[in-house]
């Protein structure tokens, strides 16, 4: 009888989480995975089949091991995840899995019916998670091919100045660094000392900035390609969860594509978040790297019996990424041939909260937006970071640069990240409020208190380019993750709570 279990509950478990997030996941983040769990249980079942004599006996073990290794975490998390339970639930598991080893030992030569049913039942999970990666592979579709909007046409038209006269550019995202106005209302902090900093190295720091999405995938497709997206309600559908299109616009974005036409060159420093892992238009690229601490495979990890493996800082970022990227970005220029464009996405103040003022690990979990003191702590590790790094691009740059440091969005203000999709105006303001500063040589007329994201680059390129971009009206939209292009106006809601001074 054909041992189809084994081989088949290895890289069930895989596919199924992929097919849950393929909109945010490729194909090649399955095929690491499932290929290590298909390979060790094969290794496993040889072994013991070295030891038992049996196939049938030992491929009931290995199924045993891989159902039981794949539902600790889960089990785990559902039930609380406190070291207690999980003490509770490794007991019981381990009992288990004695239970079963006794069995396929103590009926070894007599398991046909039991082997049958394992390969039932195994067959069925692969069949219907196979239908559901099929049933939602529209969510990993690629976007199709960027419009034709004013910046593409740009892109090939209008007079080029010459590469000498150029100045780097650098946009920052510093993901979820709130406006001042929230960290003084909502988290009781003074950050003017950061903001004055920035204002005496000549940036304009708005006071009422907002993103135009709640989002940060939505937020940076559109403010790399200097437009709004609402667009995608009418291509992709309001009950679209298609992440893959919006990771799209990200990589292959309007302006870089711009800025290449002008004679830029392109350093791009990314996350483990999937929006941003990579970005095959770079010339230079520097990733947190190792495939091992990316999304999927931390969220893969948590479900099993490994969980306790993966640390805090697993996921979005890692500390050693984040201290990397800070300090390599003033130099980064050196490595392109021409004028630089630099985008770095760095994750913090975005939990989790992994560092505290002064650079030290700071412990405690991948934490909530709403403890305070910890936001804040990393908070104030970002702005002395910063500081230091524009400290030293400056100092390294012969012509002033247009450097933009700005948010995404602003901290969760309610514990069920889908309440953003109809917040309070207290919600709304907490969310949409970020920090926006601009350093723009000869531009500081140009811009405005309320200027938004998607405007920054219109701004800085009518200066650089004379492009004649029009400044559009800075809006706020809100949806939620699961249907991330059903967007609302909350422009007026956002406005009810008041805009910083």
């Amino acid at each position: 009888m054909f041992l189809l279990h084994p081989a088949i509950l290895a890289v069930v478990p895989v596919l199924f989480l992929y097919s849950r997030n393929q909109g945010q996941a490729s194909f090649t983040d399955v095929l690491r995975p499932a290929g290590i769990a298909l390979g060790l249980a094969l290794l496993l079942l040889v072994l013991l089949r070295l030891a038992l004599k049996d196939w049938q006996a030992s491929a009931i073990i290995v199924s045993s091991v891989l159902v039981l290794f794949y539902t600790y975490g889960r089990v785990v998390e559902a039930l609380g995840g406190s070291v207690a339970v999980q003490v509770v639930v490794g007991v019981a598991w381990l009992a288990a899995l004695a239970l079963l080893c006794a069995f396929a030992v103590k009926r070894r030569g007599r398991l046909q019916k039991p082997t049958a049913i394992l390969n039932t039942v195994a067959v069925t999970l692969a069949v219907l998670t196979l239908a559901g990666v099929v049933l939602n592979a529209g969510e990993s579709k690629p976007a199709p091919r960027p419009r034709e909007t004013e910046v593409a046409a740009a892109a090939s038209e209008g007079e080029r100045p010459p590469v000498g006269e150029l100045p780097d550019v650098y946009y920052v995202i510093l993901d979820g660094y709130a406006s001042n106005e929230s960290l003084q209302e909502f988290y009781g902090f003074d950050n003017s000392d950061f903001t004055d900093a920035l204002q005496e190295r000549g940036f304009y720091v708005t006071g009422s900035s907002r993103s135009n999405y709640l989002q940060s995938r939505l937020s940076l497709a559109s403010s790399l390609n200097l437009e709004y997206i609402n667009y995608l309600t009418e291509d992709l559908g309001a009950d679209s969860r298609r992440a893959g299109v919006l990771n799209a616009m990200i990589e292959d974005n309007g302006l870089e594509r711009f800025l290449r036409s002008r004679g830029y060159r392109y350093a791009f420093f990314g996350s483990n978040w999937s929006g941003t892992k990579s970005n095959r238009n770079a010339d230079v690229s520097v990733t947190e790297g190792s495939w091992l601490k990316g999304e999927f495979m931390t969220s893969l990890l948590k479900t099993t019996a490994l969980r306790g493996l993966v640390g805090e800082e697993e996921g979005l970022y890692t500390r050693e990424g984040v201290l990397r990227a800070f300090s390599l970005i003033p130099g980064i220029r050196e490595e392109l041939d021409g004028p630089a464009f630099v985008f770095a996405h760095i994750v913090p103040p975005h939990r989790p909260f992994l560092f505290d003022r002064d650079g030290n690990p700071a412990g405690g979990g991948r934490g909530s937006w709403r403890e305070s003191d910890r936001y804040i702590e990393q908070v104030m590790f970002v702005n002395g970071k910063t500081l230091e790094m524009v400290d030293e691009i400056l100092e390294r740059s012969e012509r002033t640069p247009v450097i933009i440091i700005q948010a995404d969005h602003g901290p969760m203000p309610v514990g069920d990240p889908e309440g953003i999709a109809d917040p309070t105006p207290e919600e709304a303001a907490l969310r949409s409020g970020i920090l926006n500063a601009v350093l723009l040589p000869g531009g500081e007329g140009l811009l405005y208190p309320a200027i938004s994201p998607v405007n920054n680059f219109r701004v800085v390129l009518n200066e650089l380019f004379d492009t004649g971009f029009a400044v559009l009206d800075d809006r706020v939209y809100a949806s939620s993750y699961a249907r991330p292009y059903d967007f609302r106006d909350i422009t007026d809601l956002v406005l009810k709570q008041g805009s910083p001074e």
